[in-house]
């Protein structure tokens, strides 16, 4: 049972049933004209109309809740009849004012007199935001018919709160309808394609950059591509700007000046983490040496430039520009091995007997005289055509290391990559939307690669080697292989290039694509580990594994120098594994992420 308030204004108890439109048809049958007549009803009634009504209803003590009102009462007391255009109209008002709730059967419920006022205040918010909206929308257009850039500054905060909103639905970050309705129709965008917004906002001058996935990683403040650095960072640096050369470890570093340190690289690179050394000792065997800058030796653990570099993981790596670990002015100043100054480094050396394993290894830091650097290329190039070169003979015994520690690797490795190497570098010599974006293929083997590769693999076999052998706390990393996955298989022909010797300086296609196919056949599912002990590297072939050649660019292997580092001063204060681990956890974590940022980016050029 419910209450009706009936056309005469008293209130009658029945039983709901189907209320049907009642009256004749309107003199214009066609639906054009029935919906023309509709809308001049509607609009012929003034919301106070429609205010009192409900008011009357809602204080009528003689009705209980819910309150219904009918088409029918509602075309009685607005127009006097009950034809069927007045019921239309009649349905028409009842649904779009906030003072009624449809129910069934062209019924509606008389909203209370609180859900009214939330209701109406929830309008008028709507109502601001559409103006605030329009208002955003109109600016748009007009700076991109002017060609000119959208100051930010210039803006009331209602306005940057509505740009920001509409900044985190171009970046994917947000797909608000509001935004949508308001602003991406209106400019005739696709709302489903947040790129295009982005678009017109870079060329707003909104995003500093066209890369959207910078963009993104930047408005969530994530530390691996932020540029600015904090105020405590800074003054860290400029303490150690004033004296680059202080040396706490000044009474163990051993003056290895004498050796030619050959730092190999690619020729963009700035933050030099490494150089290698070979020497022949006086009973014929050969010494091999890794020179790794030593970072530790000015960075103090749990400092606020320590810290930072935690945060950040990893140097990033973009097309458009880099983002170092540690800021630029010590990173590829103080820290890098240069070839202009004397340089510091911790190095680890060792022989390589005819099988291919260490021996002999050592671990301490060193003096060394200015870097010799090379690009890839140019060592190719010596290897392959210069034998009278002055470097000629040194190039050739590290090659020859390299080579054995390649066979010997090859034997247990189970996961031996020679694919591409893509680069991309993206500059704007001319204006912000003009970017000039240059590509090129890294070589997928060389002399100079294996040359270098093999010896930082061999520094980071040494590395754990020396850790376990002297007890020091480390998180060593393994690579497992996991035979619950059946390895890919390619159908290929048996022939092979014979890989475990000198690469070729020069590869037909056909035998670029062999090699790819080799690298495809020989992947094994493995997983990676981190570990109190040793474990197997079952991807490199060594029995065990830790990273520490790229200090100045990878926390992880900063981490290892400064554990090695204060056991060679015999201080008390090694972190122990558990520590090293949630470390390490938040490390990777970030590392990978950057990594994914950087794929992204690529990707996005």
């Amino acid at each position: 049972m419910v209450h009706i308030i009936g056309s005469d204004g008293n209130s009658y108890v029945r039983e709901r049933r189907s209320v049907g439109l009642h009256g004749d048809l309107p003199t214009s049958t066609s639906i054009n004209g029935l919906e023309n007549e509709i809308q001049e009803k509607v609009k012929s009634i003034k919301e106070d109309q429609i205010q009192a009504i409900w008011s009357e209803i809602n204080k009528d003590k003689n009705v209980s809740h819910p309150k219904i009102i009918t088409d029918k009462v509602l075309a009685t007391k607005l127009f006097g009849s009950t034809q069927m255009i007045d019921l239309l109209a009649a349905q028409r008002i009842l649904q779009e004012f906030i003072y009624f709730e449809p129910l069934d059967n062209f019924e509606f419920k008389c909203r209370t007199q609180k859900v009214v006022e939330q209701l109406k205040i929830e309008e008028a918010e709507t109502t601001a935001k559409k103006n605030l909206m329009k208002d955003i929308v109109n600016m748009i257009l007009e700076h991109l018919r002017n060609g000119s850039l959208m100051k930010l500054n210039n803006l009331n905060s209602k306005q940057k709160h509505a740009v920001e909103q509409i900044k985190k639905f171009a970046m994917g970050l947000s797909r608000d309808q509001d935004i949508k309705d308001y602003v991406i129709k209106p400019l005739q965008l696709d709302v489903d394609e947040p790129s295009e917004t982005y678009k017109v906002l870079y060329t707003l001058g909104v995003f500093d950059y066209e890369n959207p996935y910078l963009a993104r990683a930047q408005f969530y403040n994530l530390p691996y591509a932020m540029t600015e650095r904090s105020k405590e960072v800074n003054e860290e640096l400029k303490t150690i700007s004033k004296n680059p050369d202080v040396d706490p470890d000044a009474h163990l570093r051993v003056n290895l000046t004498h050796l030619k340190a050959f730092a190999i690289d690619s020729v963009e690179t700035t933050e030099v983490d490494d150089a290698i050394s070979v020497d022949i000792l006086p009973n014929g065997n050969i010494k091999y040496y890794v020179h790794v800058a030593d970072v530790s030796r000015v960075i103090e653990r749990n400092s606020k430039l320590d810290l930072s570099a935690r945060r950040r993981a990893t140097t990033l790596y973009l097309p458009e520009q880099v983002v170092t670990m540690f800021p630029k002015g010590i990173a590829d100043k103080v820290f890098s091995l240069l070839a202009d100054k004397e340089n510091y480094s911790m190095t680890f050396c060792m022989q390589i007997n005819e099988n291919g394993e260490v021996s002999d290894y050592e671990v301490f830091p060193a003096k060394l005289a200015p870097v010799l650097r090379f690009t890839y290329d140019e060592v190719n190039e010596i290897l392959e055509s210069q034998p009278d070169h002055q470097y000629f003979d040194d190039f050739q015994l590290l090659l020859d290391g390299a080579n054995t520690r390649f066979k010997y690797r090859s034997k247990y490795s189970s996961l031996k990559l020679f694919l591409p190497s893509p680069r991309l570098f993206v500059t704007y010599p001319e204006n912000r939307n003009n970017p000039h974006i240059e590509h090129s293929f890294q070589s997928l083997i060389s002399a100079s690669k294996r040359m270098v590769e093999e010896m930082m693999i061999a520094a980071n076999e040494v590395a754990s080697l020396f850790t376990n052998e002297n007890s020091i706390p480390i998180a060593y990393r393994g690579v497992l292989r996991n035979d619950e996955i059946q390895p890919f298989k390619t159908k290929i022909e048996e022939k092979r290039l014979d890989i475990t010797e000198t690469p070729k300086f020069h590869y037909s296609e056909e035998e670029q694509a062999e090699l790819v196919l080799f690298s495809i056949s020989n992947r094994i599912p493995t997983r990676a580990c981190i570990s109190e002990l040793p474990v197997p590297h079952a991807g490199l072939g060594i029995q065990s594994y830790i990273q520490v050649t790229s200090p100045i660019r990878r926390y992880s292997d900063l981490m290892v120098h400064f554990q090695i580092k204060d056991f060679l001063r015999k201080k008390q204060n090694q972190l122990k594994f558990k520590d090293l681990e949630a470390i390490l956890r938040d490390v990777d974590q970030n590392f990978k992420m950057a990594s994914i940022l950087q794929k992204d980016s690529e990707r996005f050029w």
